[in-house]
């Protein structure tokens, strides 16, 4: 089993590293989920939902979830 950490990227690089990389999972650890939640995108979508995804946030509230849950993302949590 391997982890690969990356550093601070644009969201827009999640759809290119997951799908050249073929993860078996995806943890995104952000203070501010709006970056990745405020673009549209289809293939971060799509890339989420074809793979287990764990959110890791700063602040965690019915929004966040509501926003990560369109996303395919089942996963959030609290990190302090």
């Amino acid at each position: 089993m391997e982890v690969n950490l990356l550093s601070a990227a644009a969201a827009s690089t999640l759809v290119y590293r997951a799908v050249s990389d073929e993860p078996d999972a995806i943890l995104i650890a952000t203070e501010d989920f709006g970056t990745v939640a405020d673009q549209s995108d289809s293939d971060l979508i799509e890339v989420f939902s074809s793979t287990s995804t764990v959110l890791l946030s700063g602040r965690i509230h019915a929004v966040l979830r509501k926003r990560a849950a369109a996303f395919h993302i089942r996963s959030s949590f609290l990190c302090r």
